[in-house]
């Protein structure tokens, strides 16, 4: 969340452009000046909050530099944040615990091989059924409510339960993450089912496809289904009806992680 607001000094300075652009005795510029004076006696203001963001985003830039930045060199710090923030965006999806989907992703290109690209509109925005698009949504951003999230919370009652204790409500076998909900898990009748007449509608229209039985790594053929483009809606479906049955269930909750009153 902190990078998006902060991604939002982009357009702050877009703003700063402008109004240091407008005509001698609008009160736009005459605002702008008083912001700048503001600054540079050493008072609170937005300007001092758009350097404070900045020098957090990794940008080397002092309050002077902004203060007596002219319009014509405005542009030139606007790629330099854009490349900070870019920066910031890929550490934190190399090192958030979350974000392991968005790692080492291969965007799918009209015409041409995939390619990664850490910001672009993805295709799996563009499902057409809200309620599909928002659980793959969640799954791919680790904003879901399975054990391995969940159980990472401290609550009134509970502590916190270790990740290798996480494990599925169905089967107890292995850690409840979404590429072992949807793709390993053999505890749920109803689970199964489901898992088994989506792969057969995904491998009918991509025959090429590996089969996931064959898979070790289900988290690397999570993300190859949710990069294929012509099954995505197949994909949102099924993570939909997925998180629709862990839902009706009670999660495994270790004893020993209870507070006792």
């Amino acid at each position: 969340m902190y990078i998006v607001i902060s991604g939002n000094r982009v357009v702050v300075l877009r703003y700063m452009e402008y109004l240091s652009r407008r005509p001698d005795r609008t009160y736009a510029l005459a605002a702008y000046r008083e912001a700048v004076l503001l600054a540079r006696s050493g008072k609170q203001g937005w300007l001092m909050d758009v350097v404070i963001v900045l020098r957090a985003l990794g940008l080397d830039i002092q309050l002077d530099e902004l203060n007596t930045v002219t319009p014509d060199a405005i542009p030139t710090l606007q790629s330099r944040l854009r490349v900070c923030l870019m920066d910031a965006i890929n550490g934190a999806i190399e090192t958030g615990h979350k974000t392991y989907l968005l790692r080492d992703r291969w965007e799918p290109q009209m015409g041409s091989r995939p390619r990664q690209e850490t910001m672009c509109l993805r295709h799996y925005l563009q499902v057409q059924t809200t309620a599909h698009r928002r659980a793959l949504t969640r799954v791919i951003l680790g904003c879901h409510l399975l054990a391995v999230e969940r159980l990472a919370w401290t609550e009134r009652y509970r502590r916190q339960v270790p990740h290798d204790e996480r494990l599925c409500r169905f089967c107890r076998h292995a850690v409840e993450t979404p590429e072992h909900a949807m793709l390993r898990c053999t505890g749920s009748q109803d689970l199964v089912e489901a898992r088994t007449e989506y792969l057969a509608k995904v491998y009918l229209g991509r025959p090429d496809l590996p089969i996931a039985s064959t898979i070790t790594d289900s988290a690397r053929y999570l993300q190859m289904l949710i990069c294929d483009v012509p099954t995505i809606d197949l994909t949102a479906s099924f993570a939909h009806r997925v998180l629709e049955i862990y839902g009706k269930a009670p999660m495994y909750i270790p004893a020993e992680y209870f507070v006792r009153s």
